[in-house]
This record gives C-alpha cells, structure tokens and sequence, in this order.
C-alpha cells in the first residue's frame, strides 16, 4: 500500500476537530489532556517529584499502549532528565514510578541483580 499525505496528517486532524488523541484504545481529546496537565501542575506544584526541579514533561505511570489512563492519579510531573531515566536499563539504575492512589507516588531507581 503507499501512502498518499505525510504521516500523521489524519491525526492532526481529527485532534484539531476536537477527536481523541488517539485511535483505537481510550484516550482523552486534546482539551480533556490540558485539563489534566494543569491538574497535575497545580497538585505538584510544578516541580519534578524526583528531582525537586521545575518541572516539563508528563510521565505515564502505567503506560497507555498498556491500558493506562489518562486520569491525572496516573500521571505525575517530571524534570526532562528524570523521564528520560524512566527508559533506561536497569543496569544503569531505572527511575521506577509507583502510583500509590490519590495522586501520590513512589519513585525508586532500580538497578539489575547479578547473576548468582
């Protein structure tokens, strides 16, 4: 099959007609996400929950390709260093989010065990 318009350009928009930012799984439309971005800045102060830094990018705990929500209790706010840790190997030591309810978490950074 070839595509015929650039990638995304359905998505852009559907988002700009008021549809859900994505298809296929539950997701909220683009003025339901700022409500709960502003939800989240406002609990958290702005700040990172790891670092105690301003805080700029909004972090999934459970991940919405994995059923996820996004419900501001699944959501925390965190400093650009501190998400990008949440995707690194466990070797290097994984920032690990925990959603405890009420929009309070835990944060760990993990590392691999040994081998025995």
């Amino acid at each position: 099959m070839r595509r015929t318009g650039r990638p995304g350009r359905a998505a852009r928009a559907r988002v700009r007609a008021g549809g859900k930012l994505a298809v296929g799984r539950a997701s909220a439309s683009l003025a339901e996400w700022r409500e709960t971005k502003q939800a989240v800045f406002e609990r958290e102060g702005g700040r990172c929950q790891w670092s105690g830094r301003p805080g700029t990018d909004y972090h999934h705990v459970v991940k919405r390709s994995a059923g996820g929500s996004d419900h501001p209790d699944n959501v925390v706010l965190l400093a650009r260093k501190a998400h990008d840790r949440t995707d690194w190997p466990y070797a290097k030591g994984r920032l690990v989010v925990t959603a405890l309810g009420g929009g309070r978490f835990k944060l760990e950074v993990l590392f691999a065990r040994p081998d025995d």
